[in-house]
């Protein structure tokens, strides 16, 4: 019995931190997508305003 909890308890550990794993990323790449898509936007409008 107790091998069997121990068992779900690291099944679940596991799967928490596979989830997280996974979140954490899709949230960095986001992020680092979203930071860059505005950086090349602002440089964009910086460049072309600055010609106009």
């Amino acid at each position: 019995m107790k091998s069997f909890w121990r068992k779900n308890v690291e099944c679940r550990f596991w799967r928490e931190n596979v989830k997280l794993r996974f979140w954490r990323e899709n949230v960095k790449s986001f992020l680092a997508e979203n930071v860059e898509s505005r950086f090349w936007r602002e440089n964009d409008e910086l460049r072309f305003g600055g010609k106009c």
